[in-house]
């Protein structure tokens, strides 16, 4: 199967995803999330993110559509990218606080829902900024440091570690090829 075809199949199962969830109250500090669109300030803080930390633009809009559904979701927290309480407590700058919430994780190859703690933030720009300081600090990622010339690879290399989802890098490049974000 060639990416286009993985990229139009998995677009439209997510697709329907999405609008089915579009009944679920917006984040309210980010203004008119719609599926496929993002609202001028998510664009800003991307570009912020890239400057500040080198997390390349298109990875970090591809990730906040992926984690937050466009900005339908954000965990009742400002939490965009699924940041769990860990992340929080390691890179914010002030006292970490959390949410609790339901996930989905990975685990020896089938998908377990569980209650666990997510990060919760004061601002989407804190989000924000926690997550180009945890990508661009974090031993985790420095591998994917050295592609952020190149977004598809750099989706690859954090794809490896950020999520349990085995498809996760492949979801990332699907949003930036399909909202031309590269």
């Amino acid at each position: 199967m060639s990416i286009d075809s993985l990229i139009a199949a998995w677009s439209t199962e997510k697709q329907i995803g999405i609008l089915e969830a579009a009944g679920m109250q917006r984040a309210p500090s980010i203004p008119d999330a719609r599926f496929g669109f993002f609202p001028n300030e998510v664009r800003g803080l991307a570009d912020h993110v890239d400057s500040l930390f080198h997390v390349p633009a298109p990875v970090v809009l591809a990730q906040y559509a992926l984690e937050s559904r466009f900005g339908l979701s954000d965990l009742g927290a400002n939490n965009f990218f699924g940041h769990k309480f860990a992340v929080a407590q390691r890179w914010a700058l002030p006292p970490a606080r959390y949410a609790m919430a339901l996930t989905k994780e990975y685990e020896e190859g089938e998908w377990r829902t569980i209650r666990t703690k997510f990060a919760r933030y004061r601002s989407a720009q804190e989000c924000f900024e926690v997550h180009g300081r945890f990508l661009n600090r974090s031993p985790l990622y420095g591998e994917a440091l050295k592609h952020k010339e190149d977004p598809i690879r750099y989706a690859r290399e954090i794809g490896r570690r950020y999520a349990t989802d085995p498809d996760y890098a492949l979801k990332l490049i699907v949003i930036m090829k399909r909202y031309e974000l590269l």
